[in-house]
C-alpha cells in the first residue's frame, strides 16, 4: 500500500490495482479519488474504483475442471487432488479452485482431494507443498489458483526426488515460465 501512496503523490493519473485483499482497499482507493487518481481494479471489482478487469472465472473454472476430469478418467479414473489457493475466504478463489474440482468430479468420479492450503506466491506453495506431498505421496494432480503456485509446486516435487510431471498441473494465466 506505501508503493499506491507513493504513485498518488507523485500525480499519476491512474492506477491499475490487484488487491490481495479487497476489503483493505476502501480507504486507498478514497485517497486516490480525493487526488483525481483513477482507480481500475485488477482481477475483480473494487467498490469505488472507477472500473475493473476481470476473468470469467466461472467459465474458466468449468474448462479447467472439465481437462482435469478427462485427464484422470483417461489415467485410469482415479486421482488424488491437491488444491493451492491463495485466500480461501476469497470469492474468486473459491469460483477459480472449489468450483473447478467439483466440475472435475462430475466427469471423472475417482477424484478425492486429498489435501488443500493457502499459497499466493511460489515461495509460500513451495513452502506448503512439501507437508502436502509427504502426507499423501499418492497425489497425482494439483489444482492451482494461480501459476506461481505450480512453479513453487514443481520446486517441492524436485526436492522430494519426484519429477515435475509426475502429477497433472491445473491452473490459471498459462504463464511461460510454468509452460517452460
Amino acid at each position: 500500500l506505501a508503493e499506491v501512496d507513493t504513485w498518488i503523490a507523485g500525480g499519476v493519473k491512474a492506477i491499475i490495482l490487484f488487491a490481495l485483499n479487497p476489503q483493505t482497499m476502501g480507504p486507498v482507493i478514497a485517497k486516490a479519488r480525493a487526488a483525481h487518481v483513477k482507480i481500475i481494479a485488477y482481477a475483480e471489482p473494487l467498490t469505488g474504483a472507477n472500473g475493473s478487469i476481470v476473468f470469467n472465472n466461472t467459465q474458466g473454472a468449468h474448462l479447467l475442471g472439465k481437462a482435469l476430469g478427462h485427464w484422470v478418467a483417461s489415467h485410469g479414473g482415479k486421482a488424488q487432488l491437491a488444491l493451492l489457493e491463495a485466500d480461501a475466504s476469497g470469492r474468486q478463489d473459491y469460483i477459480r479452485v472449489h468450483t473447478a474440482a467439483k466440475i472435475a468430479e462430475g466427469v471423472a468420479s475417482g477424484i478425492s482431494v486429498v489435501a488443500g492450503e493457502q499459497a499466493n506466491t511460489s515461495a509460500a506453495s513451495y513452502t506448503v507443498a512439501l507437508p502436502m506431498l509427504e502426507a499423501h505421496p499418492g497425489i497425482s494432480a494439483v489444482l492451482a489458483v494461480t501459476d506461481d503456485d505450480i512453479l513453487g509446486w514443481t520446486r517441492a516435487l524436485t526436492t522430494l526426488h519426484r519429477a515435475p510431471d509426475s502429477t497433472y498441473w491445473v491452473s490459471y494465466d498459462c504463464s511461460l515460465p510454468v509452460l517452460q
